[in-house]
C-alpha cells in the first residue's frame, strides 16, 4: 500500500525530564538508634518520549449533502512508553545484612524509592527501535499487512444467492454413494461377527471365520466413512430440505433486493493472544547492583518475564448489489414460472456455472489450499450470472500490542512485583481497487468487466 507522505501528520509528547538523570530515591544508614540520610539515588534517563503518533491518509472532498466522498487508505500509529514515575515504590531494608562505609564502619542500609528503566530485551522490537520515533510510527515497521485479507473480505461480504451446493453434492453422490453403502454394510457385518454371529464363506477362505474384537483398521475405515461420507451427505440433504421450506421467503427477498445497494459489515477476526516472549533470572530494571541484589534481596532469586498481549480486530464495511434481469419486478415478465424456477435453482446451487463445475471436480479443494482458484471462479460467477458488484468495500484493522515486563524483586521482607508496559496501537483502512474487489484495480479491468459495470450504470467516478 502506497502512502502519500504529503498527508503525514506527526506529534510527540517528549519526556519533560529531557536527558537529566531521574531521581529514583535515596539511601539511609542505621546508626545512633535511627535511620539517617546517606545519599541520593539517580538513574539515567533513557526514554526520549512518553507518547508519539503518526497519521497517514488522503484528502477527500464533500458531496452536495456535506458528507465526505468515501474514504481511502488510512493509517494511524500510536506508541506509548512506560511513564518515568517508576514502579514498586517503598522502603526496603537490608535486615541483618550490613554495608561497610569507609571511615565509619558497617551499618544496616535501606532504600527509599522506586525502580525505573525497564529493559525489554527479548521483545521482537528492541529498546532502540522504540526509542526511534521515526521508526516505531513508520508505515511498515509494526503495521500488519491488510492486503492478505482482501480475498476473504470479498468472500464474506458479497451477497450469496446460493444457499446450498446441490449440484456439487449430486456429482459427489453419484460417485460416492455406492462405496459408502458398501463400507457401512461391512461395518454392520463386523459388528454382527464380534457379537458372536457366524459368517459362512465360500471358496478358499473356508467356513466359520470370525473377525477379531480388536480391529483398528476397520474402525478407522468406518470413522472416515462417517466423517467424509455420511456426515456431509446427510448435511446436504438437510440443507436441501430447509431450502425448500425457506424458498417462499427467499424468493420474495431475492426480488425485493434485486438491483438495490445494501450496506454490509462483517467481522473477519476478533482475537486476543497472550504469549510469553522471554524469561530469565536477575534484574531488568534500575537501581540494581550489589547492594540491591545481595543486601536488600535474597541473592540469586530475582526473576523476570516478558509477555506480549495482543488484540487484533479485522472488519469490513461496504455496499453491494446484485441484479438479475428476470427477477426485476419493474418490468413485465412473460414467463413467471421460469423466473421462479431459475430462482429455485439458484438457491439450491443447481445452476451449471464455472464455479460449480470446478468444485464438482475431484480434489479441487486440495488445489485451493495453495492457489485460490475456487474463489476467483466464484467472483467470475457472481459477476456473470448475478451482476454482483460493490460501490465500495473497506477492510479495517485495529491492533493493540502491549509488551509487559514482570520483574519479581525478592526483598528480604517478601517478593514484590514491578510491572512495566509499553504499547503500540495501529488503526488502518484499505479500500478495494474497483467494484470487483481488492485485486482488480480500475486500470486493469478487462473490456468484459467494464461492460458489466456500464450495464449496471457504474463508473469510476460513481464508486467511492
Amino acid at each position: 500500500m502506497l502512502w502519500d507522505e504529503s498527508r503525514l501528520k506527526m506529534r510527540t509528547v517528549p519526556n519533560a525530564q529531557g536527558s537529566k538523570p531521574l531521581l529514583a530515591g535515596h539511601w539511609e544508614l542505621f546508626y545512633n538508634n535511627k535511620w539517617n540520610f546517606y545519599s541520593t539515588q539517580t538513574v539515567p534517563q533513557i526514554q526520549p518520549y512518553l507518547f508519539c503518533e503518526s497519521t497517514r491518509d488522503e484528502k477527500h472532498s464533500r458531496n452536495k449533502d456535506g458528507l465526505w466522498n468515501g474514504g481511502g487508505p488510512f493509517l494511524n500509529i500510536k506508541a506509548v512508553m512506560p511513564p518515568p514515575k517508576g514502579e514498586a515504590y517503598g522502603t526496603r531494608d537490608s535486615g541483618s545484612n550490613t554495608w561497610f562505609v569507609s571511615g565509619m564502619g558497617s551499618f544496616p542500609i535501606r532504600y527509599v524509592g522506586g525502580f525505573f528503566n525497564p529493559q525489554f530485551t527479548g521483545d521482537n522490537y528492541s529498546d532502540a527501535d522504540y526509542a526511534n520515533v521515526g521508526k516505531i510510527v513508520g508505515p511498515t515497521f509494526a503495521v500488519p499487512n491488510l492486503s492478505v485479507w482482501g480475498q476473504e473480505a470479498w468472500a464474506r461480504s458479497a451477497p450469496k444467492l446460493e444457499k446450498g451446493g446441490a449440484l456439487v453434492a449430486l456429482s459427489e453422490g453419484i460417485h460416492d454413494t455406492a462405496p459408502m453403502l458398501r463400507q457401512t454394510a461391512q461395518g454392520f457385518s463386523q459388528v454382527w461377527e464380534t457379537m458372536g454371529g457366524k459368517t459362512i464363506f465360500k471358496g478358499d477362505r473356508g467356513a466359520g471365520q470370525r473377525l477379531g474384537i480388536m480391529s483398528p483398521g476397520a474402525i478407522s475405515d468406518q470413522y472416515l466413512n462417517h466423517q467424509f461420507g455420511w456426515a456431509p451427505f446427510v448435511s446436504d440433504l438437510g440443507k436441501f430440505y430447509k431450502n425448500c421450506q425457506d424458498f417462499p421467503s427467499y424468493y420474495k427477498k431475492l426480488q425485493s433486493d434485486n438491483g438495490k445497494w445494501k450496506h454490509v459489515r462483517r467481522t473477519l477476526k476478533d482475537e486476543v493472544q497472550r504469549t510469553l516472549l522471554a524469561s530469565g533470572t536477575g534484574f531488568r530494571c534500575e537501581p540494581a547492583g550489589y547492594v540491591v541484589e545481595n543486601l536488600l534481596c535474597r541473592p540469586a532469586q530475582a526473576k523476570w518475564e516478558i509477555w506480549e498481549e495482543k488484540y487484533t480486530s479485522i472488519t469490513t464495511s461496504g455496499e453491494f448489489r446484485y441484479y438479475i434481469p428476470d427477477q426485476d419486478t419493474n418490468y413485465p415478465n412473460n414467463y413467471p414460472g421460469l423466473s421462479k424456477m431459475y430462482a429455485w435453482l439458484t438457491m439450491q446451487g443447481l445452476r451449471i456455472s464455472p464455479s460449480s463445475v470446478y468444485r464438482a471436480t475431484p480434489w479441487t479443494w486440495l488445489i485451493d489450499w495453495q492457489v485460490p482458484i475456487g474463489r476467483n471462479l466464484d467472483r467470475i460467477t457472481e459477476a456473470l450470472y448475478d451482476g454482483v458488484v460493490s460501490k465500495y468495500l473497506y477492510v479495517m484493522g485495529h491492533t493493540v500490542r502491549n509488551v509487559v515486563l514482570y520483574q519479581t524483586i525478592p526483598f528480604n521482607g517478601g517478593d514484590v512485583l514491578a510491572t512495566f508496559r509499553r504499547k503500540v496501537e495501529v488503526k488502518q483502512r484499505m479500500a478495494s481497487g474497483s467494484p470487483f474487489g481488492f485485486d482488480s484495480p480500475w486500470d486493469t479491468l478487462s473490456p468484459w468487466r467494464l461492460s458489466i459495470l456500464a450495464a449496471l450504470g457504474i463508473s469510476k467516478g460513481s464508486a467511492r
